[in-house]
């Protein structure tokens, strides 16, 4: 089993992607230019959304056989 020392390493098996660019509508407000991206890794995706002038992502989507998770920004300040 592979061991890393620091937490912070990305592993080379990771994929950051950039998806494009679409309209999301969360509790917090609706972006129309929102970031997509997909954080791939162990064969297992992620999406984030991000927004200009929101610190952290505005919406985060994961899904596999097991199930399905979804967390939206409700607000933020």
């Amino acid at each position: 089993q592979e061991q890393q020392s620091n937490p912070s390493d990305v592993k080379s098996d990771v994929q950051f992607t950039f998806v494009g660019t679409e309209t999301v509508t969360v509790p917090a407000s609706t972006y129309t230019t929102a970031s997509k991206y997909a954080v791939t890794t162990n064969g297992q995706t992620v999406y984030y959304w991000t927004a200009s002038g929101v610190p952290g992502f505005i919406k985060m989507q994961y899904g596999s056989s097991e199930g399905s998770m979804v967390t939206e920004l409700n607000g933020w300040g």
